[in-house]
């Protein structure tokens, strides 16, 4: 797995774009993949935001605790919308 981009490099990019390059010339700009320079302006449409995500993580405490209080406590019991 790679590191992040660096912030700078990041809000360079965005400047970049925000100027009126096109992503895939910003990318090639300042050597990065067409993807990470794509995924970034997803992100930073989406949220407002040029930081990176959260890496790796509890996802699977996460998930198991979802599905564990999702099942009935024994075969028998009946499910109620109580």
């Amino acid at each position: 797995m790679t590191a992040p981009l660096s912030q700078d490099l990041r809000q360079r990019i965005v400047r970049s774009v925000t100027e009126g390059s096109s992503i895939r010339q910003a990318a090639e700009r300042f050597e990065v993949s067409p993807s990470a320079a794509i995924k970034l302006m997803q992100r930073v449409r989406r949220t407002g935001d040029t930081r990176p995500g959260k890496i790796g993580g509890l996802w699977r405490a996460e998930q198991n605790q979802a599905t564990r209080w999702s099942a009935p406590l024994h075969p028998d019991t009946p499910i109620t919308d109580d």
